[in-house]
């Protein structure tokens, strides 16, 4: 089943970045959100701002904290993800320190300021 279109909320993201650019700007990309894209087999939110905060290279935190201030992405619903699909299979260093490397106080500042 193709689509020429990505599924919500990736339509309404990268509208809303294509709104931002003042010239044309080609995006030359093969890969697994492309694919995921065109035949409908689409992760969530949830995923991509895991991975990236996972990885935590400032360009990474900076796109995760625009799909957080963007409502797309919500503080619990990521915690859950990383607790029940993540943090079982972590390995090496303990868990409690690899949460601490998420950044989502980062992501999340109202909610860090309020319990903390």
């Amino acid at each position: 089943m193709f689509s020429d279109r990505p599924c919500e909320p990736w339509l309404s993201f990268l509208s809303g970045l294509d709104a931002q650019l003042d010239e044309v700007v080609d995006l030359h990309c093969i890969g697994g959100f492309v694919v995921s894209q065109l035949y409908g087999f689409a992760r969530e939110t949830a995923d991509l701002a895991l991975t990236k905060l996972e990885r935590s290279n400032d360009r990474d935190i900076r796109d995760v904290k625009y799909l957080a201030h963007a409502g797309l992405i919500q503080r619990d619903t990521l915690v859950s993800r990383y607790e029940e699909e993540l943090e079982p299979y972590i390995t090496g260093r303990t868990p409690t320190w690899h949460r601490t490397t998420l950044g989502l106080d980062e992501c999340w500042p109202e909610s860090s300021a309020a319990t903390g």
